[in-house]
Parts: C-alpha cells; sequence; structure tokens
C-alpha cells in the first residue's frame, strides 16, 4: 500500500526498521540518550537558539496546539486567529473549546485564497491582540501561507506568535528567530516522514516560567518541561515513535532543507503535469502560494470523488479528498501528497488508474 496522502506518509524503510530493532523502557538511560538528540534535533530544523525550549509530547498536532492553549495563554488574553481553510479554522474551535478567552478575534479568508497583509494589520490595529495564532501551511488546500511577512507584523505591534507547522516542514522554511515565532507544533509524519504518534513544540522558554496555573493535567507544558529538564517525559509516550523520529531527524538534517523542498518540487511537478494530461485542474495554481508537498486537484461535481479514493485504495494507493461543500466552495476535491518515500514511478502508475476511473465514469476532457 503507497500513501500519497498529506499525512501520515510513506517512511523510508531504515525509519521503519529502526523500531523492530529496539525494546526499551521510558525511564531508562537508553531511553533519555535517544530522547536528548530529538530535542537538540528539533532545535535544529527551527533554527531555535538558546532562549527556546522543544518539547515532545505523547499525541498528536492537534494535542499540541491544546496543550499550548491550555498552558500558555492566559485568561485575560486578546487572541487573533487567522484562517484561509481547515485547519485554521480547527484553531478557533480549538481556542474556543478550552474557554481560555472571552476575547477571541477571528479573520477567516476564502478556502484556499491568500491571506491579505493589509486586512490583517487592520484587524491587529483594531483588536490589539497579545496573540495571532495560524496555520503555515493551510494543509486542507496546500496553500503557503506568509509566515515570514506576518512575523514581521506581530514583531512591529509587539504581538506573540503561534504558528501550527505541522505539515510545513520539508517544504516551507521554518526559521523561529527569522520569522519571530514564538511557538511553533509540528509532527514527525508529514514532511519529517517519521511515524506517527507523537508531537512537538518549540517555544520560548520564558512562557513556560509564567506565574499561573495549567488548566490541565495531562496537557500541563511546564510539566513537560520539568521532566525534559531530565530529558525525560511526564506520561508513557508512544516510544517507538520517538525512537523513529530521531532517525527521521538524522535523515532530515543529512539531506537539509533545500534538497527536501527540491525533492518535493519535482514530484509535485510530475503530479501537475499528469493532471493537465487528464484534463483536470488544480485548485492552487500560483506556484508562489503552493505548498510543495501537496496537490489538490478538482474533480468534476459529476465524478464520484468518494469512489474514485474507494477504487484507488483497491490499486494499492491511498490518497485523501474532500467532497463538495460550504467550506471548499462546493468542489469535489483529491489530494495528492508526496512527502515520504514516494517515486516518480509511484505517481505515474496512480494516475493510470486515475485515468482509467475518469473514462469509466464518463468523463470527457
Amino acid at each position: 500500500m503507497i500513501l500519497l496522502t498529506p499525512g501520515p506518509v510513506q517512511v523510508k524503510k531504515e525509519v521503519f526498521n529502526i523500531i523492530t530493532k529496539h525494546n526499551i523502557f521510558h525511564r531508562s538511560s537508553i531511553f533519555e540518550n535517544i530522547f536528548r538528540k530529538c530535542l537538540e534535533k528539533i532545535k535544529i530544523i527551527f533554527n531555535a537558539g538558546n532562549s527556546y525550549t522543544a518539547l515532545i509530547l505523547a499525541g498528536p498536532g492537534t494535542m499540541a496546539i491544546e496543550s499550548f492553549v491550555q498552558s500558555i495563554i492566559s485568561k485575560n488574553s486578546n487572541i487573533l486567529i487567522v484562517s484561509n481553510g481547515h485547519f485554521g479554522d480547527r484553531l478557533k474551535e480549538i481556542v474556543e473549546s478550552c474557554n481560555v478567552s472571552q476575547r477571541v478575534y477571528f479573520i477567516k479568508f476564502g478556502y484556499g485564497d491568500l491571506i491579505s497583509l493589509n486586512i490583517v494589520e487592520e484587524e491587529i490595529k483594531k483588536v490589539r491582540p497579545d496573540w495571532l495564532l495560524m496555520v503555515a501551511n493551510e494543509t486542507s488546500s496546500g496553500v503557503a501561507n506568509p509566515i515570514f511577512k506576518i512575523g514581521k507584523l506581530c514583531k512591529k505591534y509587539n504581538i506573540r506568535l503561534m504558528v501550527d507547522a505541522i505539515s510545513a516542514i520539508g517544504g516551507m522554511e521554518i526559521d523561529l528567530i527569522k520569522q519571530n515565532i514564538d511557538v511553533c507544533i509540528s509532527v514527525p509524519n508529514k514532511g519529517l516522514e517519521g511515524l506517527p504518534g507523537v508531537s512537538f513544540i518549540c517555544l520560548k522558554t520564558e512562557l513556560l516560567q509564567n506565574n499561573f496555573q495549567p488548566r490541565t493535567f495531562c496537557l500541563n507544558l511546564s510539566k513537560y518541561y520539568e521532566f525534559s529538564r531530565r530529558n525525560q517525559v511526564p506520561f508513557t509516550p508512544a516510544i517507538q515513535s520517538i525512537i523513529a523520529l530521531e532517525k527521521a531527524l538524522n535523515l532530515y538534517i543529512k539531506e537539509g532543507f533545500k534538497r527536501r523542498r527540491k525533492r518535493y518540487e519535482s514530484l509535485s511537478n510530475e503530479v501537475i503535469k499528469l493532471t493537465k494530461k487528464a484534463g483536470l485542474e488544480i485548485l492552487v495554481k500560483n506556484k508562489t502560494q503552493r505548498f510543495p508537498g501537496i496537490v489538490t486537484i478538482i474533480i468534476t461535481n459529476n465524478i464520484p470523488v468518494r469512489r474514485l479514493c474507494s477504487y484507488l485504495f483497491k490499486k494499492g494507493f491511498v490518497v485523501w479528498f474532500y467532497e463538495a461543500c460550504e467550506a471548499n466552495n462546493y468542489k469535489n476535491l483529491l489530494q495528492i501528497g508526496v512527502m515520504g518515500s514516494i517515486k516518480k514511478s509511484d505517481i505515474r502508475q496512480c494516475f493510470k488508474y486515475i485515468i482509467k476511473f475518469l473514462k469509466q465514469n464518463g468523463y470527457k476532457k
């Protein structure tokens, strides 16, 4: 089965195989050594200086976002959330469900649209937020958001910036110092090409040294910070995922951001070429706005996109889809992810089946 999804992704054999070589106890020195290396390398890939701390959490990226909200944002904070898709909207849902503040402001751009810096700045002037929360790569569409420019705005107005970089690693440059990011959250199982089961946060250490009490026990980042100083975690983590994470980090650092991004660009260009050959369109047409790890394809509404995905699954390919609805401007969408151990031959074979299905269902270019 080949995963052409936005995540989890197809991992290299050396990442997958390493988990079968170790069966360790998380309170052992062996685990602590692996854990320490992971924390150090997370800071390297984010270009986080001495003023930042890396934490690894025992759960998915969404849980890590909630732990940040519950542990770091104070009750009297003004919060501004900027969204142009499903995962930006989810930030709002998380903040509101945590009930941390009555002053939550929301800017919603259209699905797949570019974020307007002028509109964001006008809203900043109006509401004077303490925090701005946004997604780096909007996974639901594949739009790469302008993190550098948003970071400059936050610096100008003295605003804290939290970035959901869950799917951004490998396809977008994430530099906490240059981009003025206070908190950055990601996972191993997308552009880092590791296994799911854990998430990680890199944040300014001063945020962990606040005077107010976190509102949660299990998601308490202060507790994670206390244990991390001993290269430990407060609760039993997905140990095998952390073992795989160290290997994935080593491979990422060896390949380097520029070469990994170039690999993704080459693969996504193959997807785009074959999409056009099939007579279909891509959602994000502007190359400067398009995240290179995901290509979102518009499928005409008379083609059953859910059945197409089921058909591909039977042929050994897993892809993701969105059925036409108000949230995505009533378009059937198919997503091809190229993060992970993917070859052009995999993409070509998948498109042979896509084209065959389209013909069988009466689609004409």
